[in-house]
């Protein structure tokens, strides 16, 4: 796997633990994290830090409507001008959810609980290939 920047990973996640314990993981197995535990912030960090190259966000968080939030987040990915990813986890999805997300382009969808050996394979095969196509097992 190729050394990548800090951070190389933005995890978007109201449960501020949930987000630490991804944060640390995915640090400890080569993946540089930073997290925010909203849009605005996010969006900040997006802006601040040129490095990110992944976002894995949650998909139902206070104030915002999950469509409205996968919207967001898929156009501001799009709007950087390198590659970047769009993961996305969650307790809540239907079938509408994911439909909607793939129609963003959305590639990776992750229920919670986070299955940690699948999240970790699949930032490396992001890692390895930014424009990769590699689907992620829920």
């Amino acid at each position: 796997m190729p050394t990548l920047p800090s951070p190389w990973l933005l995890i978007i996640d109201d449960e501020p633990e949930m987000a630490e314990e991804l944060v640390e993981l995915c640090g400890d197995a080569g993946f540089p994290a930073v997290s925010a535990d909203n849009l605005e912030p996010a969006l900040a960090l997006l802006e601040k830090h040129h490095t990110i190259g992944v976002i894995a966000s949650d998909l139902r968080m206070p104030g915002q409507e999950s469509g409205a939030l996968m919207s967001k987040l898929a156009s501001s990915a799009k709007n950087l001008g390198r590659p970047c990813t769009l993961i996305i986890m969650t307790g809540h999805a239907g079938s509408t959810e994911r439909k909607h997300a793939t129609l963003l382009g959305v590639e990776h969808f992750f229920s919670k609980p986070i299955d940690t050996e699948a999240f970790l394979t699949t930032l490396g095969g992001i890692a390895r290939d930014p424009r990769g196509r590699t689907q992620a097992a829920d």
